[in-house]
């Protein structure tokens, strides 16, 4: 395995059990997002930079960056497809949330 495909795991992971565990737990503790340098639980109001958001931006990182190393595409190619994939992903989770 190599360094990248490393990190992309690590990446995937993070992302993939934060969001599950945000998921789960977010009924009892509720959603916090972070704006300006400032934590708090909003509910009502979803911000594009809340916890879910995140760790799915994360977990979509490792995925679409793991994908594109196994396929043994450049570097260059596999952060610009990893970084794509997870603002695409952050932005439905956002949307998602607001409609929920």
């Amino acid at each position: 395995m190599e360094k990248m495909q490393i990190v992309y795991l690590v990446f995937l992971l993070v992302g993939g059990l934060g969001l599950l565990l945000s998921l789960l737990l977010g009924e009892f503790i509720g959603d916090h997002d972070i704006s300006g340098g400032d934590v708090h639980g909003d509910i009502d109001n979803p911000k594009i930079f809340s916890l879910k958001s995140i760790f799915a931006f994360l977990m979509a990182f490792g995925i679409g960056g793991g994908s594109m190393s196994l396929l043994g595409e450049h570097l260059w190619l596999q952060i610009s497809v990893a970084i794509g994939v997870g603002i695409v992903t952050s932005l439905f989770v956002f949307f998602v949330m607001k409609i929920l």
